[in-house]
């Protein structure tokens, strides 16, 4: 008689991977930031939570940018949440845009070290291996 081993799951599977915590905390900052730049762009609440956009508010196109980048941080906070694979390439892709306008306004003399931080950290929490298992697979989409 042959002794059956474990079964190995078919190439390209995801291994059902538990949510790691910190994947609750980005999801939560990327809502707040969403609905923050909705708010901005609907003229509710204080300016500063169109975060480091605010001097594109008052332009035409401005309040559509807002609208959009808002509804896609809140799309990508629940495609975080729900564990869909294109939600961690999204929020990589705001978290890097994030970065990139912090840097600018930091050339430009008006600097948010605290925002600043929080973007660097979520790129680096993302990419740790145990997060990129949950939506990219066991091997982390390393060849």
């Amino acid at each position: 008689m042959t002794e059956v081993g474990p079964t190995q799951p078919p190439v390209g599977a995801h291994a059902e991977v538990p949510l790691p915590l910190g994947l609750w905390a980005v999801a939560a900052l990327l809502a707040v930031g969403g609905v923050g730049f909705v708010m901005a762009a609907l003229d509710v609440g204080p300016p500063f939570l169109a975060g480091g956009l605010v001097g594109i508010e008052g332009a035409s196109w401005g309040n559509a940018l807002l609208t959009i980048v808002g509804a896609a941080m809140i799309v990508s906070a629940g495609g975080l949440l729900l564990r869909v694979r294109s939600a961690w390439g999204l929020t990589m892709l705001i978290v890097g845009l994030g970065l990139a306008v912090n840097l600018i306004a930091y050339f430009s003399g008006d600097p948010n070290f605290l925002r600043m931080a929080i973007f660097v950290l979520m790129a680096f929490y993302l990419n740790q291996r145990p997060v990129r298992e949950v939506f990219l697979g066991v091997d982390g989409g390393r060849p």
